[in-house]
């Protein structure tokens, strides 16, 4: 399933927040994003990097994550020749 999953909201990010990663890489979304989450005085940078082969310009998770916390999102195409 693409967009947050609830083990990850409820298992992974407080370990990241509790160990104080500045970043965590992720990819398989099929596209460019930049997350920010600040939580207990700790800022971490998420980054999704999977748009490699197929492209996903799908918005449907827009609403699961906390306003203002997308910074960047991308998941055009780019044809050479």
């Amino acid at each position: 399933e693409h967009g947050p999953t609830q083990c990850l909201i409820d298992r992974l990010r407080p370990l990241l927040h509790q160990y104080q990663a500045t970043t965590y890489l992720c990819g398989h979304d099929h596209n460019l994003q930049h997350l920010v989450d600040d939580m207990n005085g700790t800022h971490l940078n998420y980054f999704v990097v999977g748009a490699a082969n197929f492209i996903d310009n799908s918005h449907a998770h827009e609403q699961a994550v906390p306003p203002n916390s997308l910074k960047f999102f991308w998941a055009g195409s780019i044809l050479f020749g």
